[in-house]
């Protein structure tokens, strides 16, 4: 999953795979949903996670695919499955221009009151 999320710009792998808890922060949490595409070659090729209080809301942490694996569909299977089992819930995602069309492909659409905040993580 590191070296995934280093393919599309999310970092370096070596700094994800330093944190001593890396699979347990981001796949095995209790209030993780994640969701995989494995090629047939056993690689890792796509996943897209989201955060959960399974109750009322879910928020869609990420979606990516390996660039060389991008406009396949994989990331829309991803994250239907994400927004599949958490359809009981209300369910945010924050995109860029370039995902909107994805989100909208599976119900998640945009809300014009809404407006994304963030705050970089302190280094």
């Amino acid at each position: 999953m590191a070296y995934l999320y280093q393919s599309v710009g999310f970092g370096n792998a070596r700094d994800y795979l330093s944190l001593e808890d890396f699979r347990v922060r981001f796949i095995d949490a209790d209030n993780v949903l994640s969701a995989f595409a494995i090629d047939g070659g056993g690689n890792l090729v796509g996943m897209a996670r989201a955060l959960t209080d399974d109750t009322s809301v879910t928020f869609i942490a990420e979606v990516c695919v390996h660039p060389s694996r991008q406009r396949l569909g994989i990331g829309k299977k991803l994250l239907k499955e994400i927004a599949d089992r958490a359809s009981h819930t209300t369910i945010y995602a924050d995109a860029l221009s370039t995902g909107l069309k994805l989100c909208v492909s599976v119900g998640i659409l945009p809300t014009p009151t809404l407006i994304a905040c963030s705050k970089p993580p302190q280094v």
